[in-house]
């Protein structure tokens, strides 16, 4: 499965839930069993957007998301 997000970087409440969705999903997958780990069925998340050069929190939201992936 296939999630795409792709647009400038805001204080939406939609960017960062999703934000938060991956951050969830990736921790539950890490704490799983082996046995559980093949029933889960992969997704694939593409991420990427600009900001504008005064808004410090969503430039460091981008470099946090360089980070983890």
């Amino acid at each position: 499965m296939f999630d795409g997000c792709l647009k400038r970087i805001s204080g939406s409440a939609r960017q960062v839930m999703l934000l938060m969705f991956i951050i969830k999903k990736y921790l539950s997958i890490k704490a799983m069993t082996e046995d559980q780990k093949n029933e889960v069925v992969p997704r694939v998340f593409f991420l990427g957007g600009v900001s504008r050069p005064g808004d410090t929190i969503f430039l460091q939201l981008i470099k946090y998301i360089i980070q983890v992936a």
